[in-house]
Order: structure tokens, then sequence, then C-alpha cells
């Protein structure tokens, strides 16, 4: 090969490596190019205002209409399963239901996480074991103090219900289902317009009921019966786009039995540190604790009836939005439970309110 034709071979080897290298960015481009995924937005109304969850400088864990009804989701224990950081005991029926959010607790006294309809702070530790019945769009768990959004008995975190509006349209539905243990669940609501363009109304019902899978075998009757009512209304009238009023008024009816439980004898007594002298001190169970098989207890009850009503009026100003929201709330409970846990007639704890 004469020094000429080697000339013109190097330059043919560069101006290809050249010409690679000018190709390789755009293969690399359309290599690392991926589709666009959608993700849903959900507004929340934690801070008194509109806002969408990702935004929001606040821990908060939020449950949408679709959710609920997709997970089966009924009360405040089913949604603290669901929640990260959020435990729920429906204790005694509900007198001493304990919400607790990343620890902070309290047993004694009203708890440190406020519960919330519409708005209206739900003051009775009875209201927590309500049914959320048939009307509700949106569950709202805002974590770590909340005194300054919401008020009392907020350190731990706030609950934030919030209920469906009417609808602009006409349209209703109905749901049945039964299940083991004679469990039925009814569900129904309709809603639409009674002034085109003014005013607007929204009823709905649920009920649900059951058997029971155990059975007192001091009585021989059904231990664990469940049967829960409740109906909701609401009225909005819109006087015009900026200035709108809704009243709501809802009732739950709940009648249950016992709750299947039995008393595990102490099996463990440690040194006691206290000094105290008591028993009760040494409350320890050590090793596996097998499923109870049978339950004799003498029989109790849980009664409570629930009415709560609430009128929300919105002032669109432009700039800023006023919002009056006026609430009334009466609970009724009345329940007795076998302490003891056994057949023996020791003690039972009753009480009404």
């Amino acid at each position: 090969m004469t020094r000429s034709e080697r000339r013109l071979a190097l330059r043919l080897c560069s101006a290809t490596a050249i010409a690679g290298l000018c190709v390789l960015p755009s293969t690399q481009a359309f290599a690392q190019s991926t589709p666009t995924v959608a993700v849903e937005e959900i507004v929340v109304t934690a801070r008194k205002r509109e806002e969408s969850l990702q935004e929001v400088p606040l821990s908060i864990s939020a449950f949408t209409e679709k959710t609920i009804e997709a997970a089966g989701i009924t009360d405040i224990e089913d949604i603290s399963r669901l929640t990260p950081g959020f435990t729920f005991a429906p204790l005694f029926g509900g007198a001493a239901a304990t919400p607790v959010i990343r620890g902070q607790s309290t047993t004694i006294g009203e708890p440190n996480v406020g519960f919330f309809v519409d708005g209206v702070y739900q003051s009775s530790r009875a209201i927590m074991d309500a049914s959320l019945g048939d009307d509700v769009a949106r569950v709202e768990i805002v974590k770590g103090p909340q005194g300054a959004l919401y008020g009392r008995n907020t350190f731990g975190g706030a609950v934030n219900i919030i209920t469906r509006s009417p609808s602009d349209s006409l349209s209703g539905r109905l749901e049945a289902s039964y299940g083991e243990a004679s469990t039925i669940g009814l569900r129904g609501s309709v809603s639409g317009p009674l002034v085109e363009d003014q005013l607007y109304f929204r009823l709905g019902a649920t009920y649900r009921s059951s058997d029971g899978y155990f059975t007192n075998s001091l009585t021989g009757g059904n231990l664990d019966t469940r049967e829960t009512t409740v109906l909701a209304g609401s009225l909005e009238y819109r006087a015009s786009d900026a200035l709108s009023f809704r009243l709501r008024v809802a009732r739950e009816d709940t009648s249950d039995g016992d709750s299947p439980l039995v008393f595990a004898v102490n099996n463990a007594a440690p040194a006691n540190l206290t000094g105290a002298p008591f028993p009760a001190m040494n409350q320890i169970y050590r090793g596996e604790l097998r499923a109870p098989t049978a339950f004799a207890v003498t029989p109790g009850h849980t009664d409570r009836t629930v009415t709560a009503t609430s009128l929300t009026a919105d002032w669109d100003l432009g700039a800023v939005t006023l919002t009056s929201i006026t609430g009334y709330n009466d609970v009724h409970l009345d329940f007795a439970v076998d302490n003891d846990y056994s057949a023996v007639d020791a003690r039972s704890r009753t009480r009404s309110l």
C-alpha cells in the first residue's frame, strides 16, 4: 500500500468513527424515553381550603369515595387498618374508644385525636365507633399536632370526614348483600334537584345486621350480634355562584351484643418494683396465648343513637372565601359489659349517657 493509499484509509476510519459518535447520543436518547404515567389528583381540605394532596406540607392519608367503596370501609376501625401510624381500639361499645396517631394516646378524659364531620367537632368517644354510612365523600387523617387549624384535642392529629354534596342531576343507587352468619347489608341513595339551579337534595340509608359468629354457652344464644341503621339527608341552596348554604341531618341507630372476649389468667409474677401488694400490678401473661374456643358471659349489650346536624354557609369573595359552620350533636349510649368475662356473675359494668 502506497503512502497516499494509507492516508486515504486513515481518513475513512476517522470519518466512520466520528459518524458513529454523532449517531450514538440520539440512539441513547431514544432508548431512555419512557411513557408518561398519569397520577390521579386527590383534593383535600385539611387546611380549610381545597389543595392537591401532593402539594400540602402536612402528613396526610386520604381515602376517596372510590377507595372507601372498593375496600368495603364502614367505620373508623377499617380506616385505621389501612393508615400507617394510626391505630384505633373501639372499647366497650365506643365509650372508651382510643385513637392513637404516631404513638400519642390518652386513656382518661377526651382523646388527643380530634374527629370532625364537615368541620363540626365530635366531642363524644361513642361517635368515633359510629358507622360512616353511605354519604361519605372523603376521609382525611392529618398526623401530628393540629391545634392551630382544628383547636382542642388535636395534639396527636385530626380525622376529618367530608360528606357528599347533592348532585346536579337526578341519580340513585341500591345495593344489597348477604353472607355468612345471616349477615345482611343494604345501601341506597337518591339525589337531584328540587328547584333547577337553586335547591338540591340527597337522601341515603344504610342497614347492616349479623347473627354473629360465636355462641354464649351460658345462655345458648348468639353472642356477637350486630345491627346498625344509618339515615342521612342534606339540602343545598345555591343563592348564586358565590353564595351557598348546606343543611345536613344524619342519625345512626346501633344495637349490638357482646364482644367475644375471655379473661386470660396471669401465669407470670415478676418482682413488684413499686412495692404495692396488689395482684393487679402483675397483669402479665407469658408464653403462647391460645385462641379461646368457648365463651360464657353474663349477657351484655351496646345500644347507641347518634344524631348529627350541621349548617354550612360559603361566600366566595374572590380573593377569600368566608365559611360559617354551625353544628349540633346528640348522643345516647347504653351498654353493659361482663367485666370478669366468665359465667360467674361477679362483676359487671353498665353505663348510660
